[in-house]
């Protein structure tokens, strides 16, 4: 062999010679075992939550049992079942705003519309007033319950 030919071949080795480098970090594994450990967090915060609610006496024992249906219905159901109740009430609260707010209020048709929120007095605009106030509260509380659930949800799927 020929000192250029050599030349070559040390030329050919070199570049195609690798030197061992150590494996790229597992981004997924760690990413994975992250979440595994962001999640009993997580729920631990959602039930603690929870129980401050239940304390305040925001939601009552059945509220819990709408909790349990997550695990044997869907994941996202107390997300659903907690949005369906607020768009819900607060529809209700619109349908109510516009008829207190009538120059003639129609009794009848309020009471149709929240026969337990609405008792004919004369302070009805005080009682709406109030009632809307508790709502927002209760809102706020569920929107925070929602971000917890999604959360879990999230951590759940790996996201």
């Amino acid at each position: 062999m020929n000192s250029d030919s050599l030349t070559l071949n040390l030329l050919f080795l070199s570049l195609n010679h690798h030197p061992q480098r150590a494996p790229p970090p597992k981004k997924k594994k760690e990413k994975k075992t992250r979440l595994l450990m962001a999640l009993p967090m997580q729920r631990s915060l959602l039930r603690s939550f929870v129980q401050s609610m239940h304390e305040e006496g925001i939601v009552n024992d059945d509220f819990y049992q709408l909790l349990a249906m997550k695990e044997t219905v869907r994941p996202d159901y107390v997300v659903r079942a907690v949005t369906s109740y607020c768009l819900s009430a607060q529809n209700l609260f619109s349908h109510l705003t516009y008829h207190i707010c009538q120059p003639e209020v129609d009794y009848h048709q309020v009471n149709t519309a929240a026969c337990e929120f609405y008792a004919r007095t004369s302070s009805c605009s005080r009682a709406l007033y109030w009632t809307k106030n508790e709502y927002s509260k209760l809102r706020r509380k569920f929107e925070t319950l929602v971000q917890m659930e999604r959360k879990i949800i999230d951590l759940e799927n790996g996201h």
